[in-house]
C-alpha cells in the first residue's frame, strides 16, 4: 500500500490501455518533456540527438511532435536506432559506423553548413556532449538530460564553442507532474510505436533477472508485473 499526500497527481488509465506502455512514461518521457519544456523546438527546426535509449526515443518524439524537420539520432545498437526511426528521427547514424566528422558532415549537409539548433545529450556521455556542442549553430541550444549522477568534468574551449557563437548550455533534472502528462499524451498518441520501447516483462520475484537484462542491454525497457507468474 502506498499513503499519498492529498495533493498527489493521479492518473487513471483506461481499461484497454497496457500499463507496461506507460511506465516509462513516468521516468524517461517525462524527463524528455522536461527537456523540451526548458528548451522547445521550433517549427522547421533541426535537431540531433546522443543515444537512442528510451530517454532519448522520448526526445526524438517530442521533437517531431513540436515540429521539427529534421531529428539526427545517434547511438551505437540498430535496434534502438531503428526505434527511433520508427518515433520519427529522420536520420539515424551508427556511432559504431561513423566518426566525429562524418556526423557533422551531415548536419552540415542538412542545414546548409549553419549547424544544429538544439542538440539534446540523452546518454550520459561527456564526449557526445562536447560532440554536440560542436554541432551547434549561432544561437543554439546544448540540452543537457543524460547524466542522472556525476560523471566526471568536460573540458572545452568556452569562447570558441559557446560564447562566440551566443550559444546555450542547458541543464534538466527530473521532472514534475505536468511533464508526466505530456509524456503519457504522446503515448496515447503513438501507441503502436511506442509499444516497441517495452521489449521484456517479469514477474516481480523476477526482479534480479529484469536488473541482468537491462544492465547487459539485452532489454530496451524492462517491467516488472506484480500479478505476472
Amino acid at each position: 500500500h502506498l499513503i499519498l499526500d492529498s495533493r498527489t497527481h493521479l492518473l487513471a488509465l483506461a481499461d484497454d490501455e497496457d500499463p507496461a506502455l506507460f511506465v516509462a512514461a513516468s521516468c524517461s518521457g517525462a524527463t524528455a518533456a522536461h527537456a523540451f519544456d526548458l528548451s522547445p523546438v521550433q517549427v522547421g527546426d533541426v535537431v540531433v540527438i546522443f543515444g537512442p535509449g528510451p530517454l532519448g526515443a522520448f526526445c526524438v518524439a517530442l521533437a517531431r511532435a513540436g515540429g521539427a524537420e529534421q531529428v539526427v539520432v545517434v547511438g551505437g545498437t540498430a535496434r534502438r536506432l531503428d526505434l527511433c526511426r520508427r518515433l520519427g528521427a529522420t536520420v539515424a547514424l551508427n556511432r559504431r559506423q561513423t566518426d566525429a566528422e562524418e556526423r557533422a558532415g551531415v548536419v552540415q549537409g542538412l542545414t546548409h553548413g549553419r549547424g544544429a539548433d538544439l542538440v539534446v545529450e540523452a546518454s550520459g556521455s561527456l564526449g557526445a556532449a562536447l560532440e554536440g556542442l560542436r554541432l551547434l549553430r549561432g544561437g543554439g541550444t546544448l540540452s543537457l538530460v543524460g547524466f542522472g549522477t556525476p560523471v566526471g568534468d568536460m573540458t572545452f574551449p568556452p569562447f570558441e564553442l559557446v560564447v562566440r557563437k551566443n550559444a546555450r548550455i542547458q541543464g534538466v533534472w527530473v521532472s514534475d507532474a505536468r511533464h508526466v502528462l505530456t509524456a503519457v499524451s504522446l503515448v496515447r498518441q503513438n501507441r503502436h510505436e511506442f509499444s516497441h520501447l517495452v521489449t521484456h516483462r517479469f514477474a516481480l520475484g523476477d526482479a534480479t533477472l529484469a536488473l541482468e537484462a537491462v544492465a547487459q542491454r539485452q532489454a530496451m525497457k524492462a517491467v516488472l508485473l506484480p500479478g505476472m507468474g
